[in-house]
């Protein structure tokens, strides 16, 4: 049996999980899928990646990764008023500021906002 290809989507998001985020960014095989590298590779242009509360996970939490696909690399989206608060791979972590893609036209996305509604305490 072979996994479906992600071609076509414009902006994958991934909320990192216990179980998956290794597979989500690339750094190993949890689920035997290294979804960083899939993605990548079938050209999708746009990868956001969310830690809401893994602590064992690199990114540190309330963070995300948001990140183009340029020519089979990922590099950084702009975020503005970006607050970077650590790397991973090279890439800025961000916990704040206002993400705007560039695959998906007049998607924007206030993390200070998300992360408030997303991580109330409830």
């Amino acid at each position: 049996m072979t996994s479906p290809r992600p071609g076509g989507l414009l902006l994958v998001a991934e909320v990192l999980s216990e179980d998956t985020f290794r597979s989500d960014l690339g750094l190993g095989r949890a689920d035997r899928v290294d979804r960083w590298r899939t993605y990548l590779e079938s050209g999708v242009p746009e990868l956001w990646v969310f830690n809401a509360g893994i602590a064992a996970a690199p990114l540190p939490t309330r963070a995300g990764l948001f990140l183009r696909n340029d020519a089979g690399t990922w590099r950084p989206l702009e975020v503005d008023g970006a607050d970077v608060v650590a790397t991973f791979r090279d890439l800025p972590v961000v916990r704040a500021g206002v993400v705007r893609s560039a695959a998906v036209p007049g998607l924007t996305l206030d993390l200070a906002t998300y992360w408030s509604e997303s991580c109330a305490e409830g």
